[in-house]
């Protein structure tokens, strides 16, 4: 079987006024490692991450995250992730005593907190990742409330 052509994204850029999308591409060479058929579509260069939970001593934890859907991803497109914090003292859920809560997004070291869209209620936060060149990576998202700071890390999906 002959090797696929392999298209690779490398400029995304709105059209305005029209809310248009123009896409550049360029040819790339098939990686059969990092170029991957998932869900009807081929993706180039992905590589998967494999973000587990980390274990978290309850008794000790100040500030929780939690995903919504139990999933440790987030889909890029017209999805939305919701994250829920909890905040404990001594053992006790204090949640709806605290109203203080900040959310920040980070790949790697970029504060890309205003590129997701955040939609936020209290201690939940709603994210949309609509920048596909972040597929692969890793999304950490971090909330600060009752003087103490949480975060977890999320795959950027297709």
């Amino acid at each position: 079987m002959p090797e696929p052509i392999v298209w690779k994204c490398s400029k995304v850029s709105t059209v305005h006024p029209f809310g248009l999308y123009k896409l550049t591409f360029y040819q790339d060479r098939f990686n059969a490692d990092t170029d991957k058929f998932i869900d009807g579509f081929w993706y180039c260069d992905y590589t998967k991450q494999n973000i587990t939970k980390e274990q978290v001593d309850e008794k000790h934890s100040i500030v929780n995250i939690t995903p919504g859907s139990g999933q440790y991803n987030i889909r890029s497109g017209p999805y939305s992730k919701s994250l829920i914090a909890t905040v404990m003292e001594d053992g006790i859920n204090i949640t709806e005593k605290v109203h203080d809560y900040t959310w920040k997004c980070y790949i790697g070291d970029e504060d890309i907190t205003g590129q997701l869209t955040p939609e936020y209620d209290n201690n939940k936060v709603t994210l949309h990742m609509t920048n596909y060149d972040y597929i692969g990576e890793k999304l950490r998202v971090e909330v600060r409330a009752d003087g103490d700071t949480c975060s977890i890390e999320l795959e950027v999906i297709a």
